[in-house]
């Protein structure tokens, strides 16, 4: 809320000031020419002429009033008996007077009995300069057409000006920050068009104070009912900075060029209008300048934007905006230049509530030497709380001895404020991150390394300079509800992760869900990596040792993998296979069509007893297919009852499958892999 900006002898006195016909209007003047509760209730009605976006904002309006006061407002049709006022929205310009909304009063009869008798009802019409109040109000056209309804609401309340002098109460020097009555306007100081602190006063000392008590309308409907409303907006003139990033002082180089930047930042208010700032510009005798879009010249500077950054102009929505500086570098021994910048107002009253006036200067130095880092590469780390070191490179501290490393997080809540080593004298550090748990994300991580200046005093910031690098930083959920595994992680957008690995499938990376089946772990065996999978039943998926895995089979509908014993190889140890309800049954496993695991070089012998299903090996699930049988090195391939040997060659594939020549269901994964040591 607004504070005052003059002092009176007491609170009562200041109310006053913006209360019609001295302290308080009779009761009879309150009938005769004001709103006042009836049965408790203030009945008004909406002309014709007010569209559907003003008939909001008057809604708006009347109910931060009605939680103010006792009585309750109630929206009646036009040419209602009880209604005391209609509100119009004219389509001119400005009213009939030139203003920009006006209340007319009632005409009413005064009987010697103290009865009042209305011949006509009370009219508010804003016209549409209600609107260019927007100045005070960062731009915001619904603002400053709200701080007119206001107003003008204020008038029909019985409220008057803070100026008029024939109550003998008037006060010229307040403002619109302390009344609304007010005609010394000023940028708004937080922002709200409502009634201030002092309307509010001078409106309970008239009205009451709003008890919590409900009235009930005779007609019409509660504004209450019309909600609910947000009324907490407000739409605050906002502040500026105007600052060159990193300092105050550029190093020149002696090849190439480097890049500066004039950084403005609006705060601490409404951005959603556009603003503008001026800038005047001075460089020293020796500094020459040229555009951007030119050839840089052999005796140039600095190059500029092309036209000439006279003003800078923020967008509706942009807090910040950047002018760039290009600085060329040169061998020659000139000694240090510089630039001078000055902000200035664009408009008055300004866009802005605290506006720095005072003059920046960029000095263009010979003698200073930046500090120096190695580019850091992009990170994955996962969100369990565990720190991630990062190793830093390439540190030097440029001109003189002094330097300091510091580092940021774009996002906290996900990776918070990194905390940087000591620097070695190798030129080597380390950054210490701190992952929180929880939810995956991104952010930026920036560490900058900052040296002493001319003066080699970290405390004199003006002078200071700094290297700046960035990299990102994925940040991994870890899967819940794992199989004892390697950990599996994903990212934001669900993509799979073996600890901070991605998993490829066929060259893409795999989601949490690959083809239906849902990612349960990771295992690193002997035989290779094998990632598990589960869709009512389980499967080990073979990738390579970079979590890669191809040729992934369309239908995965296998059990979990078993290795065949080593005391099963060769030909005097038989594999039993039998049929069971479900699937073939294989050498002792508890589940039905078991996946298993095999090796090269070696060979097994398998005791079929499957009458009706007969057992043949292919390169394809889904059902026996002909064409895709593998017979390499099996005798008695296809047989229900028989001795099937497999001696299993150096370049048999990875994975196979046995299947029922008769029934699609009978079929189970076979991994092969290279024979691990004894």
């Amino acid at each position: 809320m607004s504070v005052p900006t003059a002092a009176v002898a007491s609170l009562s006195s200041m109310r006053d000031i913006v209360v019609a016909n001295g302290s308080a209007p009779t009761d009879v003047e309150m009938r005769a020419g004001f709103l006042h509760g009836n049965g408790g209730v203030i009945y008004v009605s909406f002309d014709s002429s007010v569209d559907a976006e003003r008939e909001q904002w008057w809604l708006e309006v009347l109910a931060d009033v009605d939680a103010v006061i006792e009585p309750e407002f109630a929206i009646v049709p036009v040419g209602s008996e009880r209604s005391q006022l209609t509100i119009y929205q004219l389509s001119t310009h400005s009213t009939p007077s030139g203003s920009a909304g006006v209340y007319v009063g009632p005409s009413a009869t005064i009987w010697e009995d103290g009865r009042v008798e209305r011949t006509s009802e009370a009219r508010l019409e804003l016209a549409q300069s209600a609107t260019s109040h927007s100045i005070r109000f960062a731009e915001s056209e619904e603002a400053g057409w709200k701080s007119v309804a206001y107003h003008e609401l204020g008038h029909a309340l019985a409220l008057e000006h803070s100026h008029e002098t024939d109550d003998g109460d008037a006060d010229s020097v307040i403002d619109t920050n302390t009344t609304v009555m007010s005609y010394v306007q000023v940028v708004d100081a937080d922002g709200s068009p409502a009634f201030t602190w002092l309307d509010e006063q001078a409106l309970v000392h008239i009205h009451g104070a709003e008890s919590g008590a409900t009235a009930t309308p005779v007609e019409g409907q509660l504004v209450a009912d019309y909600g609910p409303f947000d009324l907490t907006q407000t739409w605050k003139t906002p502040s500026l900075a105007v600052e060159f990033d990193g300092g105050d002082i550029v190093a020149e180089p002696d090849t190439g060029t480097v890049v500066k930047h004039l950084v403005l930042t609006r705060y601490d208010g409404y951005v959603g209008s556009e603003a503008t700032v001026f800038l005047d510009w001075d460089f020293s005798a020796d500094l020459f300048w040229g555009y951007q879009t030119d050839i840089p010249e052999w005796y140039q500077d600095v190059l500029l934007s092309d036209p000439f950054p006279s003003q800078v102009v923020f967008a509706a929505g942009q807090a910040t905006a950047v002018v760039e500086l290009t600085i060329v570098g040169d061998e020659r021994v000139e000694g240090d230049e510089w630039l001078e910048v000055t902000p200035r107002e664009a408009r008055t009253p300004g866009y802005f509530q605290v506006f720095p006036s005072d003059t920046l200067r960029l000095v263009i130095s010979e003698t200073l030497e930046l500090p120096t880092l190695d580019p850091i590469a992009d990170l994955i780390v996962l969100a369990d709380g565990t720190e991630s070191v990062v190793p830093l490179t390439g540190i030097t501290a440029g001109s003189g001895a002094v330097i300091e490393i510091a580092a940021s997080s774009s996002d906290p809540s996900l990776v918070s404020a990194p905390v940087a080593g000591a620097v070695s004298p190798d030129g080597t550090g380390s950054l210490v991150l701190n992952p929180a748990g929880g939810s995956p994300g991104g952010t930026t991580i920036t560490v900058t390394v900052t040296n002493g200046g001319l003066d080699d005093t970290l405390a004199t910031v003006t002078d200071n300079a700094s290297v700046q690098e960035s990299f990102s930083v994925t940040v991994l959920e870890v899967l819940p509800d794992q199989t004892p595994s390697l950990p599996l992680a994903q990212d934001v957008m669900g993509r799979l992760y073996v600890a901070t690995t991605p998993v490829l499938v066929d060259g893409q990376q795999a989601e949490v869900s690959i083809a239906g089946w849902q990612a349960i772990g990771a295992e690193q065996t002997a035989a290779g990596n094998f990632l598990r999978v589960r869709a009512g039943r389980e499967v080990r998926l073979i990738a390579d040792e970079t979590w890669a895995i191809t040729g992934l089979f369309a239908s995965l509908s296998n059990v979990a993998s078993n290795e065949l014993p080593r005391a099963s190889r060769g030909r005097n140890h038989a594999v039993e296979i039998s049929v069971v309800a479900g699937g073939y049954a294989i050498a002792g496993f508890s589940e039905t069509n078991p996946t298993l695991t095999v090796y090269r070089g070696t060979t097994f012998t398998f005791a079929v007893d499957a009458v009706g299903h007969a057992l043949h090996l292919q390169e394809t699930s889904g059902g026996y297919t002909p064409a895709t049988t593998y017979t390499a090195g099996v005798t008695n391939a296809g047989s229900e009852a028989a001795v099937i040997v497999w001696t299993i060659a150096a370049d048999a594939p990875d994975q196979l499958y046995y299947q029922s020549e008769s029934d699609p269901l009978f079929w189970g994964q076979i991994i092969v892999a290279d024979l691990p040591a004894a």
